[in-house]
């Protein structure tokens, strides 16, 4: 091996698996210096992991070779990838809540409870945590009873949330109605009777709800009263979507008619409208404390100066419709029509990774709290990524239909060691996972 050009060396040993490569490296001195080259253990990550990076295919998320040890990355990307694999056998609980399609998802990770929504026009109260433990119990059979509470509509469900610690829920139909519900007795306890086509969003704040619709209205409430506090009429087309963010300071709308319009959380003042989309706006997402992000049907995010109204940064690269974000450590990330979930560096705006392993549309985005990726998407899968890396870790391939939402609950949520990952599905099935 000593008399042999260093090229050619690399040339052998690239064509080594992990295995033999690490056994190589004992034979003796010149075969030690060889297989220990950071640059054939670069090779092996790619290979062995999927590795994948958004600006070039070769390139290790800005991290040098110098600087990096590739075969203590190698081992242990496969020692995360084993307990992922351990993991991926590790189902624990599975629910069947509705008899159609469930469409959305709330958690309140602390109690132990989701509330979902579905298309049979009922939302189900489920408390998952009570039910993983019945089904430990059994010895790994379904739980006898299910006591979900159902919470009923008159038409498909669009949009739930828990709050006051999941004593309390709110829920919106394509009745064209939206409710606050009693989550322990399935009582309702106020109706907010005011649109005039589907309610298609709802969020809560204190005692305030905020309602949109396809009737191009965004509506406040008083939900200790169901009366309104303000009717907001600036959209010219349906409007999809409606939260507080900046802990109640504002809300944001997003709309068909291609804004996002940023309104005072106490009055319902419009503040901004954020107009520079040229097809529907799908989702929006604060981030960096004081910036928003803006996924739009032209398959572009923009990114806002919260306080101004100003377009700092637009965002391209998705070949489809965006549809979902999620905010990460360093920026966001957007799920889209085109089967990719891209990460984002905010406020630069770079694209620092392409996540590209579905072969559908990716329907919801979750990061969960040591920055992995978690995504859903229609065909049928849930996906994590290594959130240094950006290696797949897992692919859980459970679902019958498309998976609808997702969302991932910290080991101190749930009482040992270990994280959940709860998924739903157009199959009606709620699915608990151990991580």
């Amino acid at each position: 091996m000593d008399v042999l050009p260093h090229d050619i060396q690399r040339l052998i040993f690239g064509e080594l698996d992990a295995s033999s490569l690490g056994r190589a490296g004992s034979v003796c001195a010149s075969t030690r210096t060889a297989a220990l080259d950071n640059a054939l253990w670069r090779h092996r990550v790619q290979q062995d992991f999927t590795f994948m990076d958004s600006r070039h295919p070769l390139t290790p998320l800005s991290v040098n070779d110098r600087d990096q040890l590739w075969k203590g990355m190698y081992h242990g990307i496969a020692e995360r990838l084993h307990t992922w694999k351990v993991a991926n056998r590790n189902h624990l609980a599975i629910t069947y809540p509705h008899k159609r399609s469930i469409t959305c998802m709330s958690a309140d990770h602390r109690q132990g409870i989701v509330l979902t929504g579905s298309a049979d026009f009922t939302a189900s109260v489920i408390p998952w945590r009570t039910q993983e433990r019945e089904k430990q119990q059994e010895d790994g059979r379904p739980p006898t009873k299910q006591n979900n509470t159902k919470l009923h509509h008159k038409g498909k469900i669009s949009c739930v949330k828990l709050f006051d610690e999941a004593q309390r829920a709110a829920t919106s139909s394509y009745d064209k109605l939206a409710k606050i519900w009693d989550c322990s007795t399935g009582a309702c306890t106020a109706t907010l009777d005011g649109h005039t086509n589907n309610v298609k969003c709802i969020d809560t704040h204190g005692n305030t709800a905020v309602t949109c619709g396809w009737d191009n209205l965004v509506i406040m409430w008083d939900m200790r009263t169901g009366q309104q506090i303000a009717k907001m009429k600036e959209h010219i087309y349906y409007v999809n979507k409606v939260k507080f963010v900046d802990d109640g300071k504002y809300m944001v709308s997003c709309s068909d008619d291609c804004s996002a319009i940023v309104w005072d959380g106490r009055d319902g003042r419009p503040i901004h409208c954020l107009a520079q989309h040229t097809n529907g706006v799908n989702a929006a997402e604060l981030v960096m404390h004081d910036k928003l992000v803006t996924a739009s049907e032209d398959n572009r995010l923009m990114l806002w100066d919260l306080n101004t109204g100003t377009c700092l940064q637009k965002l391209t690269g998705h070949s489809g419709s965006v549809t979902s974000l999620a905010p990460t450590p360093t920026g966001v990330a957007s799920g889209s029509y085109d089967g990719t979930v891209r990460c984002w560096d905010i406020p630069s705006g770079e694209c620092t990774a392409v996540l590209n392993k579905f072969s559908d549309m990716v329907s919801d985005i979750c990061v969960p709290r040591d920055g992995s990726i978690v995504a859903a998407s229609y065909d049928k899968s849930v996906r994590v990524w290594d959130p240094i890396t950006r290696c797949m870790l897992v692919c859980f391939v459970s679902h019958a239909q498309s998976a609808s939402a997702v969302t991932v609950v910290e080991p101190e949520m749930t009482g040992d060691k270990h994280r959940r990952l709860l998924s739903t599905g157009h199959d009606g099935q709620f699915r608990v996972w151990t991580i």
